[in-house]
């Protein structure tokens, strides 16, 4: 089995998402985030801060409902590189297959505006949190790594899609 993992993060008064899943906007692929959010007591408005591992329709898709931002008071960041990739008018030149992607990250650019954020690898991007490179599956993509007490939590998106299989056979991807 797979899926798609969405992390939710409360720092004091701070409310942050990694990622937001496929979006209600999406036929047959609505994401369950709006209601897991309801029931642990969060409304959209409540959230602060949307980090991006990466900026595939299943990771920034539920940043919209109906065109708009469907987090109103949310910042998004994202890696500077990755922004760079999906926005160049050059990529729907050299990679025309990638349309609905770049259509989706235009959507989400006009929703947002002056709220999406870029930062750079090693930043630290909210409170004990550091984005550090995983490129290879996009440009920029972004593990971030929260370091709290001693302890370290690694959150990332698209690194591993099949547990079961690629945590006993690394080689299958």
């Amino acid at each position: 089995p797979a899926g798609v993992t969405v992390f939710l993060w409360q720092d004091g008064g701070l409310i942050m998402l990694v990622d937001t899943g496929f979006g209600a906007d999406e036929p047959n692929r609505a994401s369950a985030l709006p209601l897991l959010l309801e029931t642990v007591g969060l409304h959209p408005g409540y959230i602060d801060m949307v980090l991006l591992t990466h900026m595939h329709g299943d990771h920034i898709g539920c940043l919209l409902k109906d065109g708009k931002a469907a987090f109103p008071k949310a910042h998004v960041l994202v890696c500077k590189h990755e922004l760079e990739f999906w926005t160049a008018p050059a990529t729907l030149v050299e990679k025309p297959d990638l349309k609905a992607n770049i259509m989706l990250v235009g959507k989400v650019w006009d929703a947002y505006g002056g709220r999406v954020k870029p930062f750079a690898f090693e930043d630290t991007v909210a409170p004990e949190i550091v984005a550090h490179p995983a490129q290879g599956h996009t440009p920029g993509h972004t593990m971030f790594v929260l370091a709290s007490k001693g302890e370290r939590l690694i959150f990332w998106g698209d690194l591993v899609h099949g547990a079961a299989l690629q945590f006993s056979n690394p080689e299958i991807c």
